[in-house]
């Protein structure tokens, strides 16, 4: 089965701050042409594999279902819906980041 997959409003934002800070302060458009390409071999992964993939490691969170996959030094957080048969990109984070926090779980 292949997946649709769907980037919430709050992803997108995330995607777009993350490719401005790094064209801004992080080795110019060679560094967030980096990201944008490991971001879309992403997709296409999550299109064909979202299962893939592991569940967060807070119980928390993956108990909600939230599943993550690495985007260079970022990560996407995603959701599946089996029946609809789509992903949904909730948000892109560093990897450093409070997932809890900024998922507002």
């Amino acid at each position: 089965m292949r997946f649709h997959v769907q980037e919430t409003e709050a992803a997108l934002e995330d995607l777009r701050e993350a490719l401005a800070y790094l064209n801004y302060s992080a080795g110019g458009s060679s560094a967030s042409k980096h990201v944008l390409e490991a971001y879309e071999k992403a997709i296409g992964l999550l299109e064909t594999m979202p299962d893939g993939f592991p569940l967060a490691t807070d119980p928390l969170i993956s108990s909600l279902g939230y599943r993550w996959i690495a985007v260079a030094s970022y990560i996407a957080v995603y959701t599946v819906d089996r029946e609809c048969g789509v992903v949904y990109i909730e948000r892109i984070f560093r990897k450093s980041r409070n997932w809890r926090a900024l998922l507002g779980a």
